[in-house]
């Protein structure tokens, strides 16, 4: 028993050790960018998605960031399993508490190409896995057109088959779905979603949130 004890011990203390945060500045120098603080963010999410493990978390500073910088609409986040997302922060914070999302907005935008929004990211971010957290962030102006070869049914967040994501203090503007659905999982998936703003949203022959077979929504305290 004492061995046994000891041997998770190690493993908690390997996991939090290993656990990092990892920093994205959209006014960041590119080239100089190893996520490790905010002084050397990542200036592009993309980057910080490549490198995150899960278990870490992605602070994300208040900005514009756009899933394709080549105006394919194809394009869109990659969340890794066990991955958080946190916008909202000004750039200087020590710790997670001090962000304030309302005052230092942290957008994902969809809108890529022309100033017409049929040409805009097809879907922003796409979970695939379990345990991953979004918090804090503005997703808006994507467009789902079926007719597209996109992957995904949904424009602004899809969760992948037996994924999971909650979703807190988030912000949903201006996103269209000509079939389908804003917020969509896969069979077997989880979508939660608590303190989000939902508004301004146009959605042809869907719902905003869906799940597939065996899939569950719970959406509390949003408008």
């Amino acid at each position: 028993m004492k061995n046994f004890l000891i041997a998770t011990a190690l493993i908690l203390t390997t996991y939090l050790t290993t656990a990092q945060t990892i920093y994205v500045d959209a006014d960041a120098t590119e080239w100089l960018g190893d996520g490790l603080s905010w002084q050397t963010a990542f200036a592009n999410l993309h980057e910080a998605l490549a490198a995150a493990t899960d278990g870490d978390e992605i602070w994300v500073a208040e900005g514009t960031y756009y899933p394709s910088s080549t105006d394919n609409p194809l394009e869109f986040f990659e969340v890794p399993a066990g991955v958080s997302i946190y916008g909202g922060f000004k750039g200087d914070e020590l710790i997670r508490s001090q962000r304030d999302w309302s005052k230092y907005p942290t957008i994902i935008s969809g809108e890529i190409g022309t100033s017409a929004h049929n040409d805009n990211s097809n879907n922003l971010l796409s979970v695939m896995g379990e345990n991953v957290a979004i918090n804090g962030l503005v997703l808006q102006e994507s467009y789902f057109d079926p007719t597209a070869s996109s992957t995904y049914a949904s424009s602004a967040i899809y969760v992948d088959i037996s994924g999971s994501v909650v979703v807190n203090n988030c912000r949903f503007f201006d996103c269209v779905s000509r079939s389908g659905t804003a917020i969509k999982g896969g069979a077997y998936s989880s979508i939660t979603m608590n303190n989000c703003l939902i508004e301004n949203n146009t959605i042809n022959e869907g719902n905003m949130v869906t799940s597939d077979i065996d899939g569950s929504v719970t959406i509390r305290h949003c408008t």
